[in-house]
């Protein structure tokens, strides 16, 4: 990764960060996880895959930080999604129906993983009676919102091939 492409996408996260702990935060059940979304739309495109790894984690940690919760659950939650995003972006036909489709998938893994985490770490915040409409709202916002962000994503963020 350039240094450009780095910076590009530090910018992107720091300001989904920004959005999704002030603004989307007081929404509670029907909050898109904005973070992840960015995430998964910038690994489903040509960028290496380490530098988006590490990004994962980090971004997990600072909203780790700024919650209420376990330290590392989010960061954890982030790198397993983003990662097998990142394994199995080969094998896609991406046009913004499958970026979409991948988003909400990915996002439905997240919160089967974030549920299933937090009750093995005892976090009654995460286990919560609403969690079967978070189970379908989020990952359907998710799915929207990166298939409208892909295109202006991938040509602001990408300027090198995988390797």
């Amino acid at each position: 990764m350039t240094s450009k492409t780095i910076g590009l996408t530090l910018v992107l996260l720091m300001g989904a960060l920004l959005i999704q702990t002030t603004l989307i935060t007081r929404l509670e059940w029907f909050s898109p996880e904005l973070v992840l979304t960015v995430l998964l739309v910038i690994a489903l495109g040509p960028i290496r895959r380490v530098p988006i790894l590490v990004l994962a984690f980090g971004s997990g940690l600072v909203i780790d930080l700024l919650g209420n919760l376990v330290m590392g659950l989010r960061a954890l939650a982030y790198t397993l999604v983003v990662y097998m995003a990142l394994r199995i972006r080969d094998r896609l036909a991406l046009g913004i129906i499958g970026v979409g489709m991948t988003v909400a998938g990915a996002s439905l893994v997240f919160v089967a993983l974030f549920f299933v985490i937090g009750t093995l770490f005892d976090q009654g915040t995460v286990i919560s009676a609403d969690i079967g409409r978070r189970a379908v709202i989020v990952p359907f916002l998710d799915g929207l919102i990166g298939a409208a962000l892909y295109g202006p994503l991938q040509k602001l963020v990408t300027t090198e091939t995988i390797i």
